[in-house]
């Protein structure tokens, strides 16, 4: 099967390193069934071998750009917002585990930040900087 699959025949193949890593980082993973988010959330996070591991029993998935786009955000952004919001919202670049979803909502972005350090994923674990948000990083 695995041969067949790799040989690219019966209509199937393995994506190519390239396309696997083009794919994944414009996957609108949030879109795609939760649990399935989630779980490639929690092997991200996994592959990092950390001396603790986190408990994912709890967590949440929390958009880091939050999925109300308010005026501030909108700023931060830039004259496209919208189009940037939408194009990198469900993204798995865009998402992270906490257990601090609740407190983080749509609070303004100088406030989320401060929650990053204590998010359980390790791709939120650094604070963003605010003068690098989601305009720069996203787009």
């Amino acid at each position: 099967m695995l041969d067949t699959l790799a040989a690219g025949t019966m209509g199937r193949r393995w994506p190519k390193d390239e396309e696997f890593k083009d794919s994944l980082a414009s996957y609108r993973a949030y879109a795609a069934p939760l649990d399935r988010c989630k779980l490639l959330l929690e092997r991200f996070e996994a592959h990092h071998r950390h001396k603790e591991p986190a408990s994912f029993e709890t967590a949440t998935i929390e958009h880091v750009m939050p999925q109300t786009l308010t005026e501030e955000r909108r700023e931060m952004l830039g004259p496209n917002a919208a189009d940037v919001h939408e194009r990198w919202l469900d993204v798995l670049g865009n998402l992270t585990l906490t257990g601090y979803n609740s407190e983080l909502s749509n609070s303004p972005f100088a406030k989320r930040r401060r929650f990053w350090p204590r998010a359980i994923s390790s791709s939120t674990s650094g604070s963003p900087n605010e003068s690098a948000g989601p305009r720069k990083k996203c787009g």
